[in-house]
């Protein structure tokens, strides 16, 4: 997959995909399989705002029985198995487990009923590949809940979600396999304003980032992948846009902590946050899961207000997540010195400020629960754009096919979505730990992975950034292969190594390239 920005003259496209996060990423992949010619751009490196910023869990739904919310239970239950099906190797089971207390609303015997309510109705979806829901004595909860306080607990609450081992792999395979199908993709690509009259989109005016070059990109229809920034390119249709079409953010949190502090599940500790479920079984909760042989906690959902284009989170949102968690579960004795990497992103969520959360920031945040997709020829009498409001890993693959399948029907084009198949470069790959072997790597990813810094290889074409694994060796190795790939200079190297072990810095603590 190599990066030809001259190949956008070959417009006009079906559809120009515009934000190469996982949402994008799989819409461009349906939709090239479907036979529609497709273009992707994506400002930064692929999947560098909140699709790298993750849990890594695919949810199977058993969590939305507290919200009475079966649709969605079945929605969620069939798109892990579609992600399992897509990426065996890169979408695992993982067991969950959480405490359960008393014999009412928080007790075995109302999580057994639930469990049996989720089997019965994800029996077929689930044919063998995920066990059963189920409830555990005490005692065998306690023993996969290690540093849980056990008083008063009568039973543990088990299931099992899917885990992504690398999350930036499974994208990048999505957008090579669009690639493989005839779609134009590159990163760095920067859409600077919409083409068209007043009231049409005819794709985009693009800037590419990396030679400072202006062009074109028209397309019948143009797809406002940008996550965060979707309220900000779609208001650029010099229309008067609705209000209403978009929601406020909320900064999401999750942490790699560099201990297993797990006994091979992921358990629930409850925060002093309040939930949001129908059935109220207590305050949110934050999930503790064994990753890479290290510890992933999250999610922290914290209210935002600013431009999204300028957000970063800083060491008070850190510390404020590790207390949280250290007040729900103090056994686990988390410090600073333990965080091996900070994943942070912007989400789509509505903020209740009536709302005390005793959280820096005030009010509490209120998750958004679907995706959404906005045609702005209905909403807002701008026709040629269509927008996605993202919400979540889980179901970036079927919202990704419903806005297809309405692109495909607006383009007089109603060819079905093609059924789930594994992904030909859904592989794990190891991650290199030896300088020779780095450098290998970023030479490769320069050549057919779009990389073009020292940032793409670190954060997002390997897992050494957020594994904790990145030395100050590792880092000056890869910088010099990546410029010697590239033909950087040494003002542009040391440029490229300083800017990246700043970032390393920000997102462990001072000694993360040490």
């Amino acid at each position: 997959m190599q990066r030809d920005t001259d190949a956008f003259a070959d417009g006009p496209y079906d559809l120009l995909v515009v934000g190469g996060g996982i949402y994008g990423a799989c819409a461009a992949a349906d939709a090239a399989r479907r036979g529609l010619r497709v273009a992707l751009i994506e400002r930064d490196d692929f999947g560098g705002a909140t699709s790298h910023n993750s849990l890594k869990t695919i949810h199977g739904g058993i969590r939305y029985i507290q919200h009475l919310d079966i649709a969605r239970l079945m929605s969620s239950a069939r798109e892990r198995r579609h992600w399992m099906t897509l990426a065996p190797d890169l979408v695992v089971p993982r067991q969950f487990v959480i405490p359960l207390y008393g014999h009412a609303i928080k007790g075995p015997e109302a999580f057994g009923a639930a469990a049996l309510l989720y089997n019965a109705l994800t029996a077929r979806i689930r044919r063998g590949q995920i066990p059963t829901a189920r409830v555990l004595s005490a005692r065998r909860a306690a023993e996969l809940m290690p540093g849980i306080d056990t008083a008063g607990m009568t039973g543990g609450g088990a299931w099992h979600d899917g885990q992504i081992l690398d999350a930036n792999r499974l994208l990048m395979a999505f957008l090579r396999d669009a690639a493989a199908n005839g779609a134009h993709v590159a990163n760095y690509v920067a859409a600077r304003d919409l083409l068209g009259p007043l009231t049409r989109v005819e794709g985009v005016l693009a800037e590419d980032r990396a030679t400072g070059r202006s062009f074109e990109i028209r397309a019948r229809l143009t797809l406002n992948c940008t996550g965060a920034g979707a309220a900000g390119l779609a208001r650029r249709a010099r229309h008067e846009l609705s209000a209403a079409s978009f929601s406020g953010l909320a900064r999401a949190m999750n942490l790699v902590v560099d201990r297993d502090l797990t006994a091979g599940a992921a358990f629930g500790v409850t925060s002093r946050r309040r939930s949001d479920a129908v059935v109220d079984r207590g305050g949110r909760m934050f999930f503790v899961s064994p990753w890479m042989s290290r510890t992933m906690i999250g999610t922290a959902h914290l209210p935002f207000e600013g431009d999204p284009e300028t957000y970063r989170f800083d060491e008070g949102d850190l510390l404020e997540f590790l207390a949280e968690v250290n007040e729900a579960a103090p056994a686990l004795g988390l410090a600073r010195a333990d965080v091996a990497y900070c994943h942070a992103g912007l989400t789509p969520a509505a903020i209740d400020d009536d709302a005390r959360s005793g959280v820096a920031g005030g009010g509490e945040v209120q998750r958004h629960k679907r995706g959404t997709i906005i045609d702005h020829r209905a909403a807002d009498g701008v026709d040629g754009l269509v927008s996605v409001v993202s919400i979540k890993y889980t179901t970036a693959r079927l919202v990704a096919e419903r806005v297809v399948d309405h692109a495909a029907a607006r383009l007089g084009h109603a060819t079905p979505a093609p059924a789930p198949r594994p992904l030909a470069e859904a592989t794990l790959l190891d991650d290199p730990t030896d300088t020779d072997a780095l450098a290998a790597r970023c030479r490769e990813e320069v050549r057919d992975g779009m990389a073009l810094h020292l940032g793409d290889v670190v954060f997002r074409r390997t897992r050494l950034a957020e594994t904790g694994r990145m030395t100050e060796p590792l880092l000056d190795a890869a910088a010099h292969a990546m410029a010697e790939t590239l033909g950087w200079d040494e003002t542009r190297r040391e440029r490229e190594f300083t800017e990246t072990r700043a970032t390393l810095a920000r997102h462990r603590g001072l000694d993360a390239a040490a």
